[in-house]
């Protein structure tokens, strides 16, 4: 298996896939480690498998999908962080796909909600969704920022500090808008952001990516994930 930092440099947003099935070893360790993530965050991920009717036949003005038959839903709690606690955790579901070889597309509201394919808990909310499987297309290319425009850097900016914003910006975000921004504050990392759809949601993504860079180095966040 890659390792987290090969799984982000490797990892493109894919919107075509081949019919090839998961593999059922591919699919316990991807469902355990969901399990997994469900359990230390309170949330209600899900992973779909052979459902063709949330992604069938649908064209947007921001692409088009072409045979998704496996996906992750994104569920949870309607509380008020929600969403970031689902980008976090949704980022690490996606990266853990990444390593064990399958492409992905994080998907916001392009897609059909089929509520036979999963069970939710009273209370629960579907936020988003995440496409899986074998791509079967180019990777979907975007602009990405430059460091200093997403962060307070210095020239005496830790290493691992600049590591960690190179790295968030390689998370997907809604729309390719990467609207968040990063300051280190007494020894504390600070994300703030502007407005946007989908921005806490991002905001989690990014800062799963930005630990990944970081390393070893521990990173001391001044906003919790409840």
């Amino acid at each position: 298996m890659i390792t987290l930092e090969e799984a982000v440099n490797q990892r493109h947003s894919i919107r075509s896939y081949t019919a090839d099935p998961i593999p059922q070893e591919t699919v316990d360790n991807l469902r355990s480690f969901i399990n997994q993530c469900n359990s230390v965050s309170n949330l209600n991920m899900h992973l779909v498998l052979d459902e063709p009717k949330a992604f069938g036949s649908l064209l947007f003005s921001y692409g088009m999908f072409k045979g998704v038959r496996n996906y992750l839903v994104l569920a949870g709690p309607q509380v008020d962080d929600l969403d970031y606690r689902l980008g976090y955790y949704g980022a690490q579901v996606m990266l853990r796909a990444k390593q064990l070889g399958l492409d992905s597309c994080w998907v916001g509201g392009t897609y059909h909600k089929i509520p036979s394919a999963f069970t939710l808990r009273p209370g629960d909310k579907v936020k988003s969704v995440i496409a899986l499987g074998f791509g079967n297309g180019k990777p979907v290319n975007h602009r990405i920022r430059q460091p200093h425009e997403v962060a307070d850097l210095r020239p005496d900016s830790p290493d691992w500090f600049v590591r960690g914003v190179d790295f968030a910006l390689k998370a997907p975000t809604a729309i390719n808008q990467q609207k968040f921004h990063f300051a280190l504050v007494d020894g504390k990392v600070k994300q703030t952001t502007g407005w946007g759809s989908f921005i806490q949601m991002d905001l989690g993504i990014a800062r799963y990516f930005f630990e990944i860079g970081a390393g070893d180095h521990p990173v001391d966040w001044e906003r919790n994930i409840n």
